[in-house]
């Protein structure tokens, strides 16, 4: 049975198994070191070709690989007739992109956003908010499974039995296969556990104020951790990191480095030691949860490159077991472009990964993954004009 627990707790003892695990697996990562060997040689090169859909601007591509190490991508179609998004997905065949299915909006009047993407028995799945543009309607989060032949709805809008409207679904699927979803409403944060024919509640996350849900993802004993914002003043937040231990709520570490700080991204490790990239002062810091000292240590310098790009959008993956690689775009104005870069931690500091940037035309949306050959891949829209932009896939190999 679910024990309902609102906020977080402080720092659990060593007695509460989950932190104890976590202590002995960051030990272990430490005497693992830094496990890859970087080649000079790497560098940036096109998978496929570009997916497109005619002339429409398509945006926020999401990837993931199949078990033949095909590239699977979920993406956003501008429609400007109602001025909407349509969610669309393609899988590379070795020779071509496959659209799997058509539009996976449930209302196609609606517009769809906070797209997420997981793979499961080998095939996608999708989870996303849709609302009519003009405001209005039956808005709701939706999660869609593809068969094979066709997408199937599991079950219907994302919502807690009070039938407030579900937000910011996000996707994972536990070490049994199973799919679990995230998603906020309210102030409130749900977890979900696909069970055939319904979704079983396996958590909440009850909280007063203005918050909102940023990140999610499950460690390795399949228990959720999240990072959210705490409205402290008006549009002034607090990073809070919490883990559910099964029981409750558990505090990782006291996130105080800065009242103003957020975090955009979270990752962790082969063994499950975690990283956060985090605004502070508007520098953007990678940070790695110490277990033994109980904190979040940087990772090198701000990221950035000194007189060049202004950080902005990171996403965050880790190859190996203390490896992170992250990637960013220039938000500098006047004078950038968007342009993508990515930087990878070699020990000592941060460093470029093969020509920069990675994306020079005005990107539109881009994710980070591995592959299953722990090449690092990279999603990425391009924008040229109203009607004129493609997504591609690169890998740096």
């Amino acid at each position: 049975m679910m024990l309902l627990v609102v906020g977080c707790e402080q720092d659990p003892s060593p007695a509460e198994n989950e932190a104890y695990r976590e202590e002995e697996t960051y030990r272990a990562s430490i005497d693992e070191g830094f496990d890859l060997e970087l080649s000079a040689a790497q560098s940036w090169q096109l998978l496929g070709t570009a997916i497109t859909e005619g002339a429409t601007l398509s945006t926020q591509p999401k990837i993931v690989f199949d078990s033949q190490n095909h590239p699977i991508v979920a993406y956003s179609v501008y429609v400007p007739t109602g001025d909407k998004h349509h969610i669309y997905v393609k899988r590379w065949n070795g020779t071509a992109w496959q659209r799997l299915g058509g539009v996976l909006n449930v209302a196609l009047s609606y517009s769809a956003t906070q797209l997420s993407l997981a793979i499961q028995n080998d095939q996608p799945v999708v989870a996303w908010f849709e609302r009519r543009s003009t405001g209005g309607g039956s808005p709701g989060a939706y999660v869609k499974r593809w068969d094979g032949t066709a997408w199937q709805l599991l079950g219907g809008k994302l919502q807690n039995n009070n039938n407030a409207i579900g937000f910011s679904p996000k996707l994972a699927v536990d070490s049994n296969n199973g799919i679990i979803v995230a998603f906020q409403q309210s102030d409130s944060f749900y977890f979900q556990r696909w069970a055939s024919s319904e979704w079983e509640e396996i958590a909440r996350f009850e909280s007063l104020g203005n918050n909102q849900l940023e990140l999610f993802l499950l460690n390795k004993a399949d228990n959720p951790i999240i990072v959210w914002k705490q409205e402290i003043a008006s549009n002034q937040y607090r990073t809070k990191v919490c883990r559910w231990n099964g029981l409750r709520w558990q505090n990782i570490g006291n996130f105080d480095h800065n009242s103003y700080s957020y975090a955009l991204a979270i990752a962790q490790g082969l063994r499950g030691n975690l990283y956060l990239v985090v605004i502070e002062n508007s520098s953007s810091i990678v940070r790695e949860w110490d277990a033994r000292a109980r904190v979040w240590q940087a990772v090198g310098d701000p990221l950035g490159i000194a007189g060049g790009p202004h950080p902005a959008e990171p996403k965050l993956i880790i190859q190996g077991y203390r490896r992170p690689v992250v990637t960013w775009y220039d938000a500098r104005w006047p004078g950038a472009n968007r342009e993508v870069y990515v930087q990878r931690w070699n020990g000592q500091s941060w460093v470029n990964l093969g020509e920069q940037p990675v994306v020079a035309y005005n990107n539109r949306g881009y994710n980070l993954t591995l592959d299953r050959n722990n090449t690092i891949s990279l999603a990425y829209a391009e924008f040229r004009s109203a009607y004129d932009g493609g997504l591609y896939v690169k890998q740096f190999r």
